[in-house]
């Protein structure tokens, strides 16, 4: 008997199918992947949700939109006061041209005004994964699922970040939003078209360009995207050698060129700033450098530490009164940036995206790092928007490499799932403190409450609440508020006039004459106590309200002083004190038919001010 070979099984179906179709593959890959910015973006408006119920807050918002009517409408006059004017040292005409399109559509509304920025907050979440995407795949070898997967979490991990909620939730910074989607259009279109050529590099590079120049124009922060565009050159794009000593070769320079555009851009948009900044001095100061240093060195430390633990978020982080190199805080962020910046120069070789990340952050950050004094604050979450997207991009990158890896490399594959979770996990506690987050902007007495919670010695918060309780008949909490205050920074001149406001409202008037006297020791220039002072004087000794408001002309000039009794009076046309510096500035200006105006409207408020008045004036 002979052995028999067995007989070979019939092949079965799957080994007989034909290999399906690369070119179908990919465009079945790519349709799927279209899909995924508007999964984003839907994400990221449902993260935010609670804007839409939230309320203009008297935070800026009461003198850019509800006190300002420039902006309603798309009339002549207004257009012309958008491309002309600055506001409160911002000079945004494309970001006004939003809200102008708001107004005619919602009226005064906020929810319309909320979610014009909740809409182009997602629009700008879901075009960087597209910017995402394409640095991950021009930065590393990677599979497209591993890439489109890390984008996504890039995206997610921007989009749903608590700091973001500031520049979403508040209306006044709908520049923010604006400028930071333009800024990934800038971005998006510039890498596409290093990758392109003929006339589709051409229009892709003129996309970029125009984008830039609307970034600009909704916000000056985005000077800066020259410089970003020629990092990215260096990496991940590797247009450019990393050693700037080698960068003058013919090919290098026409690189660099490509930027002449946006470098005339941004130092246009620079001098326009400059310009509005110097016409507006109460915007801010410059300080000295050792100042500037030290608040430089707080910021950069500040933004990666909230980036990690976006816990006690603060619509305002109050400035100290001084900030010197020595102050403990700014010892410990100087060492810190020292630190990370040595260890991204160490590792640059091996993991440039580390480098390229916090190179990119420290540029975008330079225009509102502290070298110039702008308000009460030291940071805000808001300036986080553009500076903190490398970080994002970084980790969107980290989440590619490890999936890539775990497909690829046998007895990886426990990275995927681990890697995976982390990421989701991360993602969905951001967007539950960004829910939590967006509610606290519900209201102005919302919003203060929470900052003194989350910023206990910030002492502008603490006014602020004082202020709210005041407004809400509450003067006995408002004024436990301003005495905290007090105790916080007693050499604050135009703290006594809220605690005067106080106790004038609990009937105690001598107390509060006093804190204002107190108060004008401190400041003699300070116009608001000093109308306070007069007001309280009023009902017992006009004669010498009278002096008090004849003060002014110690420190300001009369034209000065008819510019702010005008815009007291479009407030408080029933005051008195006002008119009678009305009176006082026209007449000293030797307009003597606006005096005698004025001096019968305060005839008809308050007539035995009037006559008071019109004893001390000379006669025509």
């Amino acid at each position: 008997m002979t052995a028999q070979t067995p007989a070979r099984p019939p092949p079965s179906t799957e080994s007989i199918r034909p290999a399906p179709d690369q070119a179908v593959v990919a465009r079945s890959w790519i349709r799927q992947a279209r899909l995924v910015p508007v999964a984003l973006a839907v994400i990221t408006m449902f993260a935010f949700l609670p804007v839409l119920g939230n309320q203009f807050v008297d935070w800026d918002d009461t003198r850019n939109l509800l006190d300002n009517p420039h902006y309603r409408g798309f009339g002549w006059t207004q257009l012309r006061w958008m491309a002309t004017q600055s506001h409160n040292g911002h000079f945004v005409p494309l970001a006004w041209l939003t809200l102008a399109f708001d107004y005619v559509l919602w009226g005064m509304n906020p929810l319309g005004y909320h979610l014009t920025s909740l809409v182009i907050h997602a629009g700008a979440t879901a075009v960087l994964y597209l910017v995402a995407r394409e640095l991950i795949l021009r930065s590393v070898r990677v599979s497209n699922a591993a890439a489109t997967t890390g984008a996504a979490a890039a995206a997610l991990l921007f989009g749903l970040h608590p700091m973001r909620v500031e520049s979403v939730a508040w209306a006044t910074e709908r520049r923010d939003v604006l400028s930071g989607l333009f800024f990934l259009l800038t971005v998006l279109s510039y890498v596409r078209a290093t990758a392109s050529v003929g006339a589709r590099r051409h229009w892709q590079l003129g996309a970029s360009v125009a984008a830039h120049l609307a970034a600009l124009l909704s916000k000056s922060i985005t000077i800066t995207a020259p410089l970003v565009l020629v990092i990215l050159d260096v990496y991940p794009l590797r247009r450019l050698p990393p050693a700037r000593g080698r960068w003058v070769s013919v090919p290098t320079v026409r690189i660099l060129a490509e930027k002449l555009p946006h470098l005339t851009l941004s130092v246009a948009q620079a001098l326009l700033t400059y310009h509005f900044f110097r016409a507006d001095l109460s915007v801010g100061r410059f300080l000295s450098w050792r100042e500037s240093l030290a608040r430089v060195l707080s910021s950069l430390w500040f933004y990666p530490v909230k980036t990690l633990f976006p816990l006690d978020l603060s619509p305002l982080y109050e400035a100290p009164t001084s900030l010197s190199l020595s102050d403990p805080l700014v010892v410990r962020a100087g060492t810190a940036v020292v630190l990370v910046t040595f260890l991204a120069w160490l590792a640059h070789h091996r993991y440039p995206g580390v480098a390229t990340a916090w190179v990119a952050y420290v540029v975008m950050l330079a225009p509102v790092s502290g070298t110039v004094s702008l308000g009460y604050h030291l940071t805000a979450d808001r300036y986080s928007y553009l500076p903190c997207i490398g970080f994002a991009v970084l980790a969107g990158g980290a989440v590619a490499v490890a999936l890539d890896a775990s497909a690829r490399r046998p007895g990886w594959s426990w990275l995927a799932p681990v890697v995976l979770g982390v990421t989701v996990i991360s993602i969905v506690s951001l967007g539950v403190l960004t829910s939590r987050q967006a509610r606290i902007w519900r209201d102005t007495a919302s919003l203060w409450r929470h900052a003194v919670r989350a910023t206990p010695e910030c002492m502008v918060c603490q006014v602020n609440l004082g202020y709210e309780l005041l407004n809400t008949s509450a003067p006995e909490a408002a004024l436990s508020q301003f005495e905290r205050a007090l105790a916080l920074h007693p050499g604050r001149a135009a703290t006594y006039r809220s605690l005067g406001l106080a106790l004038e409202a609990l009937g105690r008037r001598d107390e509060a004459i006093s804190a204002y006297r107190k108060g004008l020791t401190l400041d003699p220039r300070d116009l608001d106590l000093r109308m306070s002072l007069a007001a309280a004087l009023l009902t017992d000794r006009p004669d010498e309200s009278i002096r008090v408001v004849d003060g002014t002309w110690r420190f300001y000039p009369p034209k000065d002083l008819v510019h702010y009794f005008e815009d007291v009076v479009r407030h408080k046309p029933e005051a008195p004190v006002p008119r009678l510096g009305l009176v006082r500035a026209w007449w000293n200006l030797g307009d003597r038919d606006r005096a005698r105006s004025e001096l019968e409207v305060l005839r008809r408020l308050k007539p035995d001010l009037a006559r008071l008045v019109e004893a001390t004036i000379e006669p025509s």
